[in-house]
């Protein structure tokens, strides 16, 4: 900005010498002239950075700042730094961006094909300055944004050599027995001699009966995986693709899985009963940093480990059969 104050008194001072010591109505117009550009420019500059509004967007793997209304008005340019985190690898960058006068978005990061994790794109303030950068005013503006970049799973080949492994075993050696107790939502007169463990509870009424509300137990067989995010990004997305197939084959074979992965030192988990909740639980674990080094706990029975890799059956700790 020195430098544009700079290049404007070069120009303004000749033309100042030359009327006055030339005098003349042109002179003097020019002069005039070039003295109402700054007091222009500036209340241009006022009147526009009072209605700037800012958006993010993310689109064809490309992460965008714009404004809605550069072309209505033009006469400002913006100084934006803006700061982005990915919350999945822990990286965090801060760059100041320039949106100019007449142009509706700009392009802050054109990422590759194999960006994933939750994105936070945040403005803590911006400087406007005038057509001339003569002129400049810093606004406070607290403005973040969220986008999940999801990676595009590929089927992978490993169904086959799944099954293969549950064949050795005469069945699937990896599942893990649990139940839960399912409401019938039917009432009906208690018979003496019912179960009481299959009564949630008793409803009396003024006939003078007795009334039950009955559960069923549900026994299922619930398969535990874990998720190795350790490696690196193409690995990750390696991965994903795994635990899909896995997680696809099981809920086939109607069963629950739970999933378990590392987040630097905890290890969150998610059950998935249905397809939607594997799609739901890609993004929990893009949500969480991702650990340096996995550390698989102590196990007594049988487990699925996915990561980079592929997969493998592990059977109190040791490796039973490895598909990738």
């Amino acid at each position: 900005m020195i430098r544009y104050r700079i290049g404007y008194l070069f120009i303004l001072l000749p033309i100042g010498i030359c009327n006055l010591f030339f005098g003349g109505y042109i002179f003097l117009l020019v002069l005039i002239l070039l003295l109402s550009f700054p007091l222009f420019s500036f209340l241009a500059m006022r009147i526009q950075i009072s209605s700037i509004k800012l958006a993010f967007l993310y689109q064809n793997h490309q992460f965008m700042i714009r404004s809605g209304n550069f072309k209505l008005f033009p006469l400002i340019n913006l100084q934006i730094p803006i700061i982005l985190e990915n919350s999945f690898t822990g990286e965090k960058q801060k760059h100041n961006y320039w949106l100019f006068s007449g142009s509706k978005e700009k392009v802050i990061l054109e990422d590759d094909q194999t960006a994933i994790g939750n994105y936070i794109l945040r403005i803590e303030g911006y400087e406007g300055y005038d057509m001339l950068g003569l002129f400049k005013k810093r606004f406070s503006c607290q403005q973040q944004q969220t986008f999940m970049i999801k990676p595009d799973l590929l089927p992978t080949n490993l169904i086959v050599q799944i099954e293969n492994a549950g064949e050795k075993e005469n069945g699937w050696i990896n599942s893990n027995h649990s139940g839960y107790m399912e409401d019938k939502h039917e009432v009906r007169e208690y018979i003496p001699g019912d179960k009481l463990n299959r009564i949630h509870h008793k409803l009396s009424y003024k006939l003078s009966k007795t009334m039950v509300r009955e559960f069923v137990s549900v026994e299922r067989e619930e398969i535990d995986v874990f998720v190795d995010l350790s490696g690196t990004i193409e690995e990750c997305i390696y991965a994903f693709s795994c635990f899909k197939d896995l997680a696809l084959f099981f809920l086939k074979q109607e069963q629950s899985i739970r999933c378990f992965w590392q987040s630097q030192m905890e290890m969150p988990s998610f059950e998935i009963t249905q397809e939607e909740d594997i799609a739901r639980c890609i993004e929990e674990m893009l949500m969480n940093p991702k650990p340096q080094e996995f550390y698989l706990p102590h196990i007594d029975g049988i487990a699925w480990v996915v990561n980079g890799e592929g997969v493998t059956s592990l059977k109190g700790g040791n490796v039973y059969e490895t598909a990738k």
